[in-house]
C-alpha cells in the first residue's frame, strides 16, 4: 500500500511524540547535546499543539492504513532583513519508522514540505544535519539539498 501524507491534527500527536523519541535516540551516539530533560515529553508534546493551528508552521505525517510511519516538522524561518530573501522554510525534524525506510517516504515528505513552502511564497527550503550524521546527509543531498552554511558550536560549560 502506498503511504499517504497528509497534515498533522491534535490527535496525531501521541504518534508524533513516540516517532520522535525515536528520532533523538537516533541522534544521541553524535553528541552529548541531544540528551533530554526529564520532562522532555512534556515540551515537546505542549510544542506539537502550539505548531498544529499556525499558519507559519506544519506537522505532515505519512501514514500507512492509518499507521504513522514518518513526520516532518516545517516552520517559517526569519531571515537577517538585510536580505532580499528574508524568510526561509526550516524542515526542523524528519523521521521515518527504520522498516519503512528506502521506500520513498522521506522524499514525499520533503515534497510535502517544498510544496507547502511554496504555497508560503518562500523561495528556500533549509534543514540542519548533524556532520556525523552521514546517512541523513547522504539522503538530503540525493533530495539536491546543497551545504550551503556550517553552523560551529563551542561547550562553554565547566
Amino acid at each position: 500500500m502506498t503511504p499517504v501524507i497528509e497534515k498533522a491534527t491534535r490527535n496525531d500527536i501521541d504518534s508524533i511524540i513516540k516517532m520522535q523519541a525515536k528520532l533523538l535516540a537516533l541522534h544521541e551516539p553524535f553528541s552529548n547535546k541531544y540528551k533530554t530533560r526529564r520532562d522532555a515529553t512534556l515540551i515537546f508534546k505542549k510544542y506539537l499543539k502550539g505548531l498544529i493551528n499556525k499558519k507559519d508552521a506544519v506537522i505532515f505525517l505519512a501514514k500507512e492504513n492509518r499507521k504513522s510511519i514518518g513526520y516532518a516538522i516545517v516552520k517559517v524561518n526569519d531571515l537577517p532583513p538585510i536580505f532580499e530573501i528574508s524568510k526561509e522554510a526550516r524542515i526542523t525534524d524528519l523521521f521515518v519508522e527504520s522498516q519503512h525506510r528506502s521506500k520513498g517516504i522521506g522524499e514525499a515528505l520533503i515534497s510535502a514540505s517544498i510544496n507547502w513552502a511554496k504555497k508560503k511564497k518562500l523561495s528556500l527550503v533549509s534543514l540542519i544535519a548533524d556532520v556525523k550524521n552521514t546517512t541523513a546527509i547522504d539522503f538530503y543531498k540525493k533530495q539536491k539539498f546543497k551545504v550551503r552554511r556550517l553552523t560551529m558550536v563551542k561547550n562553554v560549560s565547566p
